[in-house]
C-alpha cells in the first residue's frame, strides 16, 4: 500500500492531504488527474504517468487503500531504508522525547516524508517543463516557491549547463 501511494505521489506532485485523503478514482478523467487541492482550493490537472496507470491496474481500476499521513510517513521510512537510501545527510528528524525536530546528521531514509515526494517531483521536473507549467501543476499562483522546492544541488545545475555546452 505504501509503495503504491508513494508511486502516485512521486508522479503527481500532490500534497499528502490530496493523494492520501482527497484523491478519488473519479478524479481520473481521460488520462489526467483533475483535482481541487484541499489546502489552496486550486484546480490542478496532472497527466497520469504510466507507473500510476500500473498501480490502478494492480487494484482493478481503483486506488490503493488510504493511509493516514502518520502511517504513510512511518512506512515510507522503512521502504526507503529497504531501498538503501541511507547516505548520511544534514537535516532534521523528529525527537519524540523532545517533541520537536532536531538538527543533525542522519541517514536519508529517516528524513523522508510524504512532503519529500512533492519536493522531489519539483526537482525532477524543473528544467524539463517550463516553470509556469510546473507552477500550474503544483497549484502555485507564483513561481517563488519553485526555488524553495527545487532541491537540485549546485553541482547538478552546473552539470545541466555542461550538458548544454557539450551539445553545442
Amino acid at each position: 500500500t505504501t509503495k503504491d501511494n508513494f508511486t502516485i505521489a512521486i508522479f503527481s506532485g500532490m500534497r499528502s492531504s490530496d493523494f492520501l485523503t482527497n484523491l478519488d478514482i473519479s478524479n481520473f478523467k481521460e488520462g489526467y488527474i483533475q483535482i481541487t487541492t484541499q489546502k489552496t482550493k486550486s484546480r490542478v490537472v496532472v497527466p497520469v504517468h504510466k507507473q500510476v496507470e500500473f498501480v490502478l491496474k494492480k487494484y482493478h481500476g481503483m486506488l490503493p487503500p488510504k493511509q493516514t499521513n502518520a502511517d504513510f510517513n512511518k512506512h515510507i521510512k522503512t521502504l526507503c531504508q529497504l531501498c538503501d537510501i541511507d547516505n548520511v545527510m544534514r537535516g532534521k528528524v523528529f525527537d519524540s522525547k523532545k517533541k520537536r525536530k532536531v538538527l543533525g546528521n542522519y541517514p536519508k531514509y529517516k528524513m523522508v516524508t510524504a512532503h519529500s515526494l512533492r519536493r522531489s517531483f519539483c526537482s525532477n521536473m524543473r528544467g524539463k517543463i517550463s516553470d509556469d507549467s510546473l507552477c500550474k501543476i503544483m497549484g502555485w499562483s507564483t513561481d517563488k516557491l519553485i526555488s524553495l522546492y527545487d532541491k537540485n544541488s549546485k553541482l547538478s545545475h552546473a552539470n545541466n549547463l555542461l550538458n548544454v555546452w557539450n551539445k553545442e
